[in-house]
């Protein structure tokens, strides 16, 4: 049975509440000096710090170089062919390809422009010039470029002929690996940047059997 007052409050509930505040433990308050909260602070952010410290870090490595490969064209062995990746295309010195003696170069309105800004206009193009690495060969078109010859690259391949040898590169180990249908070949770069200097960048060589 529910019993109301003349106020129209609920007597139950009166007691209940009353037998609440009852319950109630009261707070006490603890003196705290900021010397002391000064020192967990510290604490903190030297324990932050000291795992910031002992997490794993990838080791710093470094640069392992110019990304050269020895290839074969015709009868001539480079060395030093310079694989770039930023390039588009593949680019042939004038003296080599004179030397080469391959007489089909095309016509070209291509314009390059060189890392010193100045713009060149290319002799022409080869088409479908067999390139030899290792035990592959791949197809490829090279830009003709009157240039002073590189003692130290003579050619340069280009994102193409890597992609048609289905490259993958680890420039940590520093190796180049290959890839034709179900064969494969994997090259170490720098070994072919430890060459000494008696081995020529472009030589020719003749096929005895």
């Amino acid at each position: 049975m529910v019993v109301s007052l003349r106020r129209g409050r609920d007597l139950d509930r009166e007691q209940n509440i009353s037998q609440s505040n009852r319950n109630v433990v009261p707070l006490t308050l603890v003196p705290f000096e900021i010397d002391e909260l000064t020192e967990l602070i510290d604490v903190v952010i030297e324990q932050a710090q000291v795992d910031k410290v002992t997490r794993r870090m990838a080791q710093k490595l470094s640069d392992p170089g110019s990304f050269t490969i020895l290839c074969t064209i015709e009868n001539y062995a480079f060395a030093k062919a310079l694989c770039d990746l930023g390039a588009n295309i593949n680019l042939m010195l004038l003296a080599i390809y004179i030397n080469l003696g391959i007489d089909r170069a095309r016509p070209t309105s291509m314009l390059l422009q060189l890392a010193d800004r100045t713009v060149k206009s290319p002799i022409g193009i080869l088409d479908d010039v067999l390139v030899q690495v290792g035990k592959f060969v791949f197809p490829a078109n090279f830009v003709i470029l009157d240039f002073q010859v590189d003692g130290e690259i003579p050619i340069i391949l280009g994102r193409s002929l890597l992609a048609a040898g289905r490259a993958l590169i680890d420039c940590e180990t520093g190796e180049l690996k290959m890839r034709l249908n179900n064969k494969e070949i994997i090259f170490n770069v720098q070994q072919f940047m430890r060459r000494p200097n008696k081995f020529a960048n472009c030589r020719q060589w003749r096929q005895l059997m």
